[in-house]
C-alpha cells in the first residue's frame, strides 16, 4: 500500500497544455480516435510528435487510442506513475493536467488504499500519504486541477502542421466525465479520514477540499458538457449520477445527493436492464462483457451511496422489474468462449457485491468466483463485500505482495476462519472504518434479581440489560480496525470505568457523555447523535426509583418508554447535511400485546410468558409501547433486538433466531449480535427474537434478515 519512488518517463507525464492555455485545466484526448498515417509518406517509424502533426485521426468505436495522451477509459493505471507525475509537478511546477485518463483512477486507488492501510495498521504515515496525494491533485496552488472537465476527451482533427498543440477541437466531449468516475473512492477515503479523526486531515484541508468539491459540483450541475453526460442513458449517465451524488455527500448536501440518485433511478436506470437481465445499451458495445460489468459497477456504487444516506435502493426495479442482481445473474450465465479473463475479472466485484447484499444461500456466487479465480478471497473487493463465503480457500501473501499457495480446505462452504476470510475482516474497513457508534445505557453492575420463580430459564430479560453495553463497547474498540464509541452515561463518576474499556487508552476511541434520559433534552441527544452511524438504545430502569426518588413504576415509564421516545425523536432530529444513524433498540422476547398469543408458542412458552408478565408486567408494557412507537417511524432506519433472559455464561456463538420459543441467552452473545447488526443495513424495519441455540449465530442472523419477516406482531 506504500507508493514506491520510481523514475518518471516522458510517456507518463505530459507537458502539453489544454486549449485554454491554463496549466491547471485537466486535458485528455478522446480514446476512440486513432491516427491514420496512410498519407503521411513516411519512410521510417514516426515519433508521437510526428504522428500528431502529420496523421489524420479517425473515429473507431470500441477501439481506444493507444498513445501517451490517452488510455482505456476504465484503465486503473499505475499508482506509481501517477504519484511520480505529481512529484514532477511539485518539483518543476510547469507540467500540466494533460495526463492519461487512467491517472485519476490511479490517484483514487492510492488515496483509498493508503487510508485503509492507516485504519488497519494505525500507522499515520499512510494517512499522511493519502492527504498528500489529495493536496497534489486538488489543493496545492502550484499543482491543483481546476474544478471542471472542459477539456476532457478533446476530439482530434486536422490542423496546421506547425501547431505546437495536439491538433484538436478546442472543447471537450461529455464522455470525458468518465475520466473522473473513480471520484467515489476519493470521497470514501475522505469520509474515513473525517470519521476517524485522522490528525493529517486538518480542518484547513477539509475546508479547502469542500470548497473545491462545491465548485466542481456547481460545474457538474450547470456546464452544457456535464448536462449532456447526465442526459445519456447508458454507463455515462450512471457514473455521472454516482460521481455527482458522492461529492454532494462529501460537502454535506444529502438532500441534493438524494435528488441526484432519485433522478437516475427514476430515469435512465428504468431502461438499463431488460426482463432477462441483459443490459442492451452495454451489450451493443465492444467488448460487451466489459461494458456490462462497468455499468453494473456504477449501479452498485449508486446503491451504496443511497444506503449511506439512509435510503435502501437495492430492490428498486427497472421498468422490466429487474435489479442489479438480475443483471449479475444474466452476465454470470453468458457463454465465456473467447471472453478475455480481464473482462471476467471486471465482473467479479459485482458478483461479490450481489452475493453479500442479497445472500448466497446456495453458494452459487462464491462457487462461480472460485472456479474463475481461486485467489478471490485475497482480492481487495472481497474485503468489503461481506458476508461472503471464502469457498474454503486459503490465501497467502508472499513477501512481494502477491497472492499464492491457494488450497481448498476440507470444508469448502462458508469457512470464516481460513486465511482468506480473516483477511476479509480487515477489508471491512471500507464499510466499518468510519463507524461512529453511540451507546445509550446498560453500563451498570450486575446484581441479583428477585422473582417469584427462581428458575433462571424463566427469568425475563427485564431489569437485566446491565453490562451488555460494556461488552459491546469492547467489541467495537478492540476490533480490527477499531471504531469510535460515544458512551452515554448518567453520572460523571462512570467516566473512568467507561474509558477503561479501551485496550489502548492513548487512541482515544471512547468518549463518555453525561446525559440523562429523564432530564436531558431531545436536542442534547441529537447533538450527541450527529455524525454517528449507529445508535444503540440498551437502557432500562432496572427496578430503581427515579432521580426524584419516586416510585419504580413511574421511573420505568420515564426511562423505558419516554426515554426511548426521546432517543427516537433525537435521531429524527439530526439535521440535513448529516445522515441519520441506524437506531438499534434492545427490547425483550415476549414484548407484545398480551391479547395476542403468537402462533408458534407452545404450552411451556405460554406458562413462561404468564410468569414473566406477572413479575415485571410494568416493564414489559412500556417496552411494548416503545416498540410500537418505533415501528411506526419512517424517518430513519431502525432495528429491534428481542433477546431472551440474559445469563452470565460465556458466549457460545450459537443461537436460535426468529420466531423462537422462550428461553435464555448469554450477554456475550447478545453483544455479539448487536455488533453484527452495525453492518447489516438490511435488518432495518425488523424485530428479531434471539435465544441460545445450536446453530452458528452469524449465519442464523443473515438467514433471518434475508427472509425479511419481522418478529414484532404489533
Amino acid at each position: 500500500m506504500v507508493v514506491p519512488t520510481l523514475l518518471c518517463y516522458r510517456s507518463f507525464c505530459l507537458s502539453v497544455t489544454a486549449p485554454s492555455g491554463d496549466i491547471h485545466d485537466y486535458y485528455s484526448l478522446s480514446p476512440y480516435w486513432q491516427p491514420d498515417c496512410s498519407s503521411a509518406h513516411n519512410a521510417t517509424e514516426l515519433s508521437e510528435e510526428q504522428i500528431e502533426a502529420r496523421c489524420q485521426f479517425i473515429q473507431r468505436d470500441g477501439r481506444q487510442l493507444n498513445s501517451s495522451f490517452t488510455s482505456a477509459v476504465n484503465d486503473t493505471g499505475s499508482v506509481a506513475f501517477l504519484m511520480l507525475c505529481h512529484a514532477i509537478l511539485i518539483l518543476k511546477r510547469k507540467l500540466t493536467f494533460s495526463l492519461i485518463p487512467g491517472a485519476f483512477a490511479a490517484l483514487s486507488s492510492a488515496v483509498f488504499y493508503n487510508v485503509l492501510a492507516w485504519r488497519i495498521t494505525g500507522q499515520d504515515q499512510y494517512a499522511e500519504s493519502a492527504a498528500g496525494f489529495i493536496d497534489a491533485w486538488f489543493l496545492n496552488n502550484a499543482t491543483s486541477m481546476n474544478p471542471n472537465l472542459d477539456y476532457a476527451w478533446v476530439i482530434p482533427r486536422e490542423s496546421a502542421v506547425t501547431s505546437k498543440r495536439p491538433r484538436s477541437i478546442t472543447v471537450g466531449a461529455h464522455g470525458g466525465l468518465l475520466d473522473l468516475h473513480c471520484m467515489t473512492k476519493i470521497v470514501s477515503a475522505i469520509q474515513v479520514l473525517r470519521g476517524a479523526k485522522a490528525s493529517s486531515w486538518t480542518s484547513a484541508r477539509d475546508g479547502a477540499m469542500n470548497a473545491w468539491a462545491s465548485s466542481y459540483v456547481s460545474w457538474l450541475l450547470s456546464s452544457p458538457i456535464s448536462l449532456a453526460e447526465r442526459a445519456t442513458a447508458d454507463d455515462h449517465g450512471t457514473f455521472w449520477a454516482a460521481q455527482t451524488a458522492s461529492l454532494q455527500v462529501l460537502v454535506g448536501n444529502l438532500t441534493s445527493a438524494n435528488d441526484t440518485l432519485q433522478a437516475f433511478l427514476q430515469g435512465a436506470y428504468l431502461d438499463q436492464i431488460d426482463t432477462v437481465g441483459e443490459q442492451p445499451l452495454e451489450a451493443s458495445k465492444t467488448p460487451p462483457l466489459h461494458w456490462r460489468a462497468f455499468n453494473l459497477g456504477g449501479i452498485i456504487v449508486i446503491n451504496r451511496i443511497a444506503e449511506y444516506i439512509g435510503w435502501d435502493t437495492w430492490n428498486m426495479t427497472t421498468a422490466a422489474y429487474t435489479t442489479a442482481q438480475t443483471a449479475v445473474n444474466y452476465a454470470m450465465a453468458l457463454n465465456e468462449t473467447g471472453v478475455d479473463v480481464s473482462e471476467l475479472s471486471e465482473l467479479m466485484p459485482s458478483v461479490a457485491a450481489v452475493a453479500s447484499h442479497y445472500g448466497d444461500m446456495n453458494d452459487e456466487y462464491s462457487v462461480w468466483l472460485a472456479q474463475r479465480n481461486p485467489d478471490y478471497p485475497g482480492e481487495a473487493w472481497f474485503f468489503w463485500n461481506q458476508p461472503l463465503s471464502d469457498s474454503g480457500l486459503t490465501v497467502y501473501v508472499d513477501s512481494s505482495g502477491f497472492l499464492t499457495n491457494v488450497a481448498a480446505s476440507t470444508n469448502p462452504t462458508n469457512s470464516k476462519e481460513k486465511s482468506g476470510a480473516s483477511i476479509s475482516r480487515c477489508g471491512l474497513a471500507l464499510e466499518m472504518a468510519s463507524l461512529n457508534v453511540v451507546i445509550v445505557g446498560g453500563l451498570g453492575k450486575v446484581k441479583p434479581l428477585h422473582f417469584t420463580e427462581t428458575d433462571c430459564a424463566d427469568k425475563p430479560v427485564g431489569l437485566d440489560l446491565i453490562q451488555i453495553s460494556q461488552r459491546l463497547t469492547k467489541l467495537f474498540v478492540s476490533s480490527t480496525p477499531a471504531h469510535r464509541v460515544k458512551s452515554i452515561i448518567r453520572h460523571q463518576n462512570q467516566v473512568d470505568t467507561v474509558k477503561a474499556l479501551a485496550p489502548n487508552p492513548t487512541l482515544d476511541l471512547i468518549t463518555p457523555i453525561v446525559l440523562s434520559l429523564e432530564t436531558s433534552s431531545v436536542q442534547e441527544f441529537t447533538d450527541a447523535f450527529t455524525d454517528s452511524d449507529v445508535v444503540y438504545f440498551i437502557a432500562g430502569a432496572g427496578g430503581k426509583p427515579g432521580e426524584d426518588g419516586k416510585a419504580v413504576d413511574k421511573r420505568t415509564k420515564k426511562v423505558d418508554y419516554e426515554g426511548a421516545v426521546k432517543v427516537f425523536d433525537a435521531v429524527e432530529g439530526v439535521k440535513d447535511g448529516y445522515r441519520r444513524p441506524h437506531l438499534i433498540l434492545v427490547s425483550a422476547i415476549d414484548v407484545r400485546d398480551t391479547k395476542k398469543v403468537p402462533d408458534h408458542y407452545n404450552d411451556e412458552d405460554i406458562a413462561r410468558s404468564q410468569r414473566g408478565w406477572k413479575a415485571i408486567g410494568t416493564y414489559m408494557h412500556w417496552k411494548y409501547e416503545a416498540d410500537k412507537n418505533l415501528s411506526k417511524r419512517e424517518g430513519f432506519r431502525w432495528t429491534i433486538l428481542r433477546p431472551g433472559g440474559l445469563t452470565e455464561e460465556p458466549g457460545t456463538g450459537k443461537a436460535s433466531i426468529g420466531r423462537t420459543h422462550l428461553g435464555s441467552i448469554s450477554r456475550d452473545d447478545v453483544a455479539k449480535v448487536l455488533y453484527l447488526l452495525a453492518t447489516r443495513p438490511k435488518a432495518a424495519g425488523l424485530a428479531i427474537d434471539l435465544i441460545g441455540g445450536r446453530d452458528d449465530m452469524e449465519s442464523q442472523l443473515d438467514e433471518f434478515i434475508a427472509k425479511g419477516v419481522t418478529d414484532f406482531l404489533g
